[in-house]
């Protein structure tokens, strides 16, 4: 039974792993298209007739640069260390205490 639970987990694991990199796939595929469509300055026209985009495009370059570090935290979140991702130097883990809540069958953490 419990060999039996730790293939079901492990599968589940592989499962999720594959959701992650069809994610990246995804969304690298949509900074391809981006950056294809700003070079080319296709369908802009429209946006720069409201008043956000009349002076720059800067929305749409911070959109990307979101979707560019959502790219690079799931390409990290595949890796043994992602636990360090995104932090200059290691952080001491923090200590989480439970304790049953007001909330009916729930939990709170408290740090």
């Amino acid at each position: 039974m419990m060999m039996m639970m730790m293939m079901v987990m492990m599968m589940m694991m592989m499962m999720m792993m594959m959701m992650v990199v069809r994610a990246v796939q995804l969304f690298e595929r949509c900074l391809r298209q981006y950056e294809k469509l700003r070079k080319r300055e296709a369908f802009l026209d429209q946006f720069k007739k409201v008043a956000i985009f009349q002076d720059n495009l800067d929305e749409f370059d911070a959109s990307r640069e979101v979707l560019q570090q959502l790219v690079d935290e799931y390409a990290a979140a595949t890796t043994p260390d992602y636990i360090n991702w995104g932090s200059s130097a290691p952080q001491p883990p923090q200590q989480v205490t439970f304790f049953l809540s007001s909330v009916p069958g729930g939990f709170l953490a408290q740090r």
